[in-house]
């Protein structure tokens, strides 16, 4: 399923972003981090600044194992919406492996997938990377269950909303699409363009190249 819709998560990936950041030899935290939903790279000051983090209970409670075995985690809530079935949550941030007894612990890297997870009372089910499901809802994707569209627009609109209110205003926002290339033009994703549209208040052309 994931190698059949590689096309419409390249639809997705920006172009590298740059960032003015020094060298400095304490710190082991990523140049940048990817969100799991629009596929911005900003530094993590910028999500610890204004995103929500994922609290250590809610991590383990879906599987993400924060002092499991293999891997830690560093996640922040990209955008979460209540049905009836329960609160679906899109978290994505940074992720190390395990360091090894009586050897420093290994740098964090940016974790360019993330997790789509139903919350329903103490249960947690993953159903996959949010990507995936934005490309085939009807799908499930694995273990999860299918996403209805309803839902899928609820959590484009959260998205939105997280991120205008993070750059300041919806301008800026497509500002920083445009700059790290991010374009909505991919049709399976016309959804997303469209919450865009309604979050910043102008036609949807604004979150494609300019003419």
């Amino acid at each position: 399923m994931r190698n059949r819709l590689l096309w419409c998560i390249a639809a997705l990936i920006s172009a590298p972003l740059i960032l003015g950041a020094g060298p400095s030899c304490g710190d082991d935290r990523p140049r940048e981090t990817v969100d799991p939903i629009f596929k911005l790279r900003m530094p993590s000051s910028f999500y610890e600044t204004y995103f929500a983090e994922a609290p250590q209970e809610l991590l383990s409670r879906c599987g993400v194992r924060v002092e499991g075995k293999s891997a830690d985690y560093r996640y922040w809530i990209f955008a979460s919406v209540k049905t009836p079935a329960g609160e679906f949550v899109a978290l994505g941030g940074e992720v190390r492996e395990k360091s090894k007894a009586g050897m420093r612990a290994p740098a964090w890297k940016a974790d360019r997938f993330g997790s789509l997870d139903l919350l329903s009372g103490e249960a947690c089910k993953p159903i996959s990377w949010p990507i995936d499901v934005f490309c085939a809802p009807e799908g499930g994707n694995g273990a999860g269950p299918p996403v209805s569209q309803a839902t899928l627009d609820a959590l484009a609109a959260d998205a939105v909303r997280r991120y205008t209110a993070a750059f300041g205003s919806g301008h800026r926002f497509v500002q920083e699409l445009r700059q790290q290339h991010v374009f909505l033009t991919d049709p399976q994703l016309g959804f997303l363009a469209a919450a865009v549209e309604r979050g910043i208040g102008r036609p949807a052309k604004t979150v494609g190249p300019q003419q």
